[in-house]
């Protein structure tokens, strides 16, 4: 204790000398900011098991595979047996199995976390190695035994490596704990536990709760698959062995309808005939227009009856109803899978559908078909693994903007069996996305939530959901956050006319290019007898829209969209072509090259480039070197070559071109004359300051000529006088 005063005294005296001998400071000399030097900081995260190594066994290539533990976990936090996890393959044997993963960068580690998503308690060893020879280290060694919870996060804690972390190996005993399965395997640099977050979009709150759409839509029974009108004003879904179904109570699925009027849902109707039968009968998308309805399976008239086949069919509003189905014909079309789901885009170019295709990554994949003709489809592309998982992937919906997409899967993080994601496309490839944010509550609940659908506008996401519902499902609605909504779209609809008949123009291309990058936005065709067209083009740019057809004139239109930011339909005048010139004229004057003086009498005929090189017309320059056609019912797919002949100049061939949209093509020509030996040559224009030897400006292009002349003639020898 003694000691402890004894320095206090003596530290306090030296602070008073201190002060004595500096005196106080100025506090105006004291800094306002002390630079303390650049911050020192390691990045603290988690890695997670980039690539297998090698494995004991394997369920299956696809489903529950090795290549399932790489990644963040996709089974947590629900967990359960999941195709997205790893096990080992059923076979009789020691019960020894391993897994050696890496990871894509090396760090020094902390803590380990393995994702037992089901049977926990098999991990007996964990061992990990670094870059070089000799570094490694075991973290964890137990018996293996069943553990208590159905699922486990086993998080070892240990003295930061001395090496930085490469790969790690786990071995685990399926004898004494069977079926087990691994989610994921993660290294941190950090003392916080590792755990599975379910990827929500930043700052994504929902500003009001999910609200029912009441008793005329919603029964004791089992109403889903809503399917929301681009205007609101119409919604379309299933409901299940309803007494009123086509086929009665023992009737799994009909489609029913209603519409709002006054501000209310009126009671929903069944749609009856020729849409549903006694079978499974369930609407997919409807056009933006609601004149035509996707529907699931193929209608086949065998007499009196109609039977259903895989595939996909349309539906058109007709004075008395619906017309009868017709199928779309999608080549190598083949679902390995009972269970299927259709969607067709806004524009009604893609058909998204949900099957099991042969390279499926496992259940239900997304596909996608572009079409190629009237009711006719290419052959379905995956979507690939930005999208699907080795679980099912379903119930797409893509949004008027043709890039935002939602969908459900079990196959990713999330809050039930089944939860709604969001992506958004990032090329025309199709086959890159974002990475797939889960929707949120209450959208997603613990059972299974899909069947999305949202209006043009983006404002309501209209789903089925059991939670709070007066019997089964029930269809809600809510408001969607922005940070959910796709990209706002103005919807264009307009028609191309002849300017002088205003007759439509059927067949006419209709492409829109941001301005001013001049990117192409979007293309549309007009309809072949109305000369319609609608397009959805994103708010708050610019557009360049080019219109061709054929026997017309390509037009040119602007298009301002930017003070425009919500959902908006736009009807636009009509666009007026004016018709190709029955007549075309071709005019030009012919000069001298090296004197520039006009060359009268020569010959210019338009000449066919072909193996016939016919003569289409000739005529002869005048007095001042002009010349003129004037051709008529001109054959605009026939290449035409320009061809002009005077004594004393060099012959002249030009090919014209594409002048297929040109009535009038102006051709000036410079002839390039025969130098012989000899020869005198005037050039006027060669003017000199007065009384000097400097040569004026205007004097140069003159002098210029000459030299182009010599250049191209380089023992061409000139005297001047």
């Amino acid at each position: 204790m003694r000691r402890f005063y004894t320095f206090l005294l003596v530290l306090s005296v030296s602070l008073c000398k201190l002060f004595i001998a500096n005196g106080q400071v100025d506090t105006s000399l004291v800094p306002n900011v002390i630079d303390v030097g650049q911050a020192q900081f390691k990045v603290v995260g988690v890695e997670w098991a980039n690539k297998v190594i090698s494995f004991s066994s394997e369920y299956s290539p696809k489903i529950k595979s090795a290549n399932q533990v790489l990644g963040k976990p996709n089974v947590f936090p629900i967990g359960g047996s999941s195709p997205c996890a790893w096990t080992y393959a059923k076979k009789a044997k020691n019960g020894d199995e391993f897994i050696r993963v890496s990871f894509q960068n090396a760090i020094k580690v902390k803590q380990v976390a393995i994702f037992e998503n089901y049977k926990p308690g098999a991990v007996e060893k964990i061992t990990l190695y670094g870059k070089n020879p000799g570094e490694e280290k075991v973290v964890y060694q137990s018996t293996a035994q069943l553990a208590s919870e159905s699922k486990r996060v086993l998080n070892i804690f240990f003295e930061e490596t001395t090496f930085e972390v490469q790969e790690l190996e786990l071995r685990l005993n399926s004898e004494k704990v069977s079926e087990f399965e691994i989610d994921a395997i993660g290294v941190s640099n950090t003392t916080d536990s590792i755990k599975a977050r379910i990827n929500v979009p930043v700052n994504l709150k929902y500003q009001a709760v999910k609200e029912s759409l009441g008793p005329a839509i919603n029964s004791e029974f089992d109403e889903r698959a809503p399917i929301i009108s681009a205007d609101s004003k119409e919604i379309f879904f299933v409901r299940k062995n309803h007494p009123q179904n086509t086929g009665g109570s023992a009737d799994e699925d009909d489609i029913w309808y209603s519409k709002i009027l006054d501000g209310q849902w009126m009671p929903a109707v069944n749609i009856g005939s020729p849409l549903n039968t006694n079978d499974n009968n369930f609407a997919q998308s409807i056009t933006p227009d609601g004149n035509m309805i996707l529907l699931a399976n193929i209608y086949v008239k065998e007499g009196r009856n109609v039977t259903l086949k895989p595939g996909a069919s349309v539906s058109y509003k007709t004075r008395t109803g619906w017309s009868f189905p017709v199928e779309q014909k999608i080549k190598d079309f083949k679902n390995n899978s009972a269970y299927v789901n259709y969607y067709l885009s806004a524009n009604g170019k893609y058909l998204l559908m949900a099957i099991e295709g042969d390279d499926s990554y496992g259940g239900l994949d997304l596909y996608v078909s572009f079409r190629n003709g009237e009711n006719s489809w290419s052959k379905p592309i995956n979507l690939g693994p930005d999208v699907n998982t080795a679980a099912n992937d379903y119930s797409p919906f893509l949004a008027a903007d043709g890039i935002t997409l939602y969908y459900s899967t079990s196959g990713l993080s999330g809050y039930g069996k089944e939860d709604i994601f969001v992506t958004r496309r990032l090329d025309d490839t199709w086959m890159h996305w974002s990475e797939p944010m889960n929707m949120g509550k209450p959208i997603n609940s613990p059972e299974s939530d899909s069947k999305f659908s949202i209006p043009a506008s983006g404002s309501y996401a209209y789903f089925s959901s059991k939670e709070g519902s007066v019997g089964l499902y029930d269809i809600f609605r809510i408001l969607l956050p922005d940070t959910a909504k796709p990209q706002a779209v103005a919807l264009l609809k307009g028609s191309v006319m002849d300017m002088t008949t205003k007759e439509p123009i059927g067949g006419a291309i209709i492409i829109y290019k941001n301005y001013p990058d001049e990117a192409i936005v979007i293309k549309e065709i007009s309809d072949s007898l109305t000369g319609k067209f609608s397009v959805y083009l994103p708010v708050g740019n610019k557009y360049t829209a080019v219109i061709k057809a054929n026997g017309y004139i390509d037009g040119k239109q602007s298009l301002d969209l930017t003070s425009i930011y919500n959902f908006t339909i736009i009807e636009q005048q009509p666009i007026l072509m004016v018709k190709k010139s029955a007549f075309k004229t071709i005019k030009g004057k012919l000069n001298d090259k090296l004197t520039d003086k006009s060359i009268a009498g020569a010959k210019v005929a338009l000449v066919a480039d072909s193996a016939s090189g016919k003569i289409i017309a000739v005529t002869y320059a005048n007095d001042k070197g002009e010349f003129e056609f004037k051709l008529e019912n001109f054959d605009e797919n026939e290449k035409v070559l320009l061809l002009v002949e005077q004594d004393n100049y060099q012959q002249k061939v030009i090919e014209l071109g594409d002048i297929s949209n040109e009535t009038e093509i102006p051709l000036d020509l410079n002839l390039d004359p025969v130098i012989k030996k000899d020869k005198v040559i005037e050039f006027h224009n060669i003017y000199f300051d007065y009384g000097k030897a400097t040569l004026r400006e205007e004097s140069k292009e003159v002098l210029d000529r000459i030299v182009a002349v010599m250049n191209e003639n380089p023992t061409l020898e000139i005297e001047l006088s």
